[in-house]
């Protein structure tokens, strides 16, 4: 097992894609907290009246909500991405019938697969926090605004919405993970999990306007049960630094929580059962 599970991390790590997609996200992240940081501040470093809270939200530690903002909302679209050539290329290459031909257990290679992808994203985590914090205190020396002042319990709450943050991407990967493996192509994958994301969107805003029992119909899509999840974040941009509080589901956050944890299950049952259900050895 541990040697299915190194070989998918040397895949991983081998595999250009995987670096160009978090460089772009890292370019992203350093656009907003360093790039765009003179433009919203007025000359000599003080700050414009008009962008005096565009500018607080980009100074370390406020930058970290944006951060994980950027993680909740742009890396869902990059981890399916990731995860849909992660299982995807595996069909295409006809690495998956040479490993099955070895007598490797099918529910063996699936967990591997999962548990890389699960290590990778973390670590793609822990990389933007740490790059990240680097950008802020750029963006702050830059400016001479360089004065960090972490309140009371901020380390402990970082972790925690951190955590929280990494189960709601994890969750849009084994999206496209299963999605993936139904079609056996990365294309289909990735589109159809974009389609979802897009669609998605779409009826919860139709269902929401249209009001009444269609606005408890879209609390039980992913992407409301997820930003129900984020809502319980301790380090909201206004919240937590003493602005205006940010938007909250109506959903308790615990419950969205366990209604999610049912969308696994569900996604790893079907993934489960369709591969082992399926000829690979002896597809051409």
């Amino acid at each position: 097992m541990l040697s299915l599970i190194s070989a998918e991390l040397l895949k991983i790590r081998k595999r250009r894609a995987n670096w160009i997609m978090f460089g772009i996200f890292l370019l992203f992240a350093a656009f907003f907290l360093i790039a765009i940081r003179p433009i919203i501040a007025a000359d000599d470093g003080r700050e414009s009246i008009e962008f005096v809270g565009a500018n607080e939200v980009m100074r370390f530690p406020k930058g970290f909500a944006l951060l994980i903002g950027m993680v909740s909302q742009m890396g869902r679209w990059i981890l399916i991405v990731f995860a849909a050539l992660l299982v995807g290329s595996e069909f295409g290459w006809g690495t998956v019938r040479q490993v099955m031909a070895r007598g490797a257990s099918r529910n063996g290679y699936l967990f591997a697969k999962l548990v890389a992808m699960i290590i990778a994203i973390i670590l793609a985590m822990i990389l933007t926090l740490v790059i990240g914090s680097g950008f802020m205190v750029i963006g702050d020396l830059l400016l001479g605004e360089w004065n960090p002042d972490l309140p009371a319990g901020f380390l402990s709450d970082l972790a925690g919405d951190t955590l929280r943050t990494f189960g709601m991407a994890a969750l849009f990967s084994l999206l496209a993970f299963c999605i993936t493996l139904l079609s056996k192509s990365p294309g289909m994958g990735m589109g159809l999990g974009f389609v979802y994301l897009f669609v998605e969107g779409i009826f919860i805003g139709l269902f929401r306007f249209f009001g009444g029992f269609w606005v408890d119909i879209s609390g039980y899509f992913l992407t409301s049960l997820s930003n129900a999840v984020m809502s319980a974040n301790k380090i909201d941009l206004g919240r937590y630094f003493g602005g205006q509080p940010g938007a909250i589901s109506d959903r308790d956050p615990l419950e969205a929580g366990l209604l999610l944890a049912l969308y696994v299950v569900a996604l790893l049952a079907v993934s489960v059962w369709v591969f082992n259900r399926r000829d690979i050895v002896g597809e051409s």
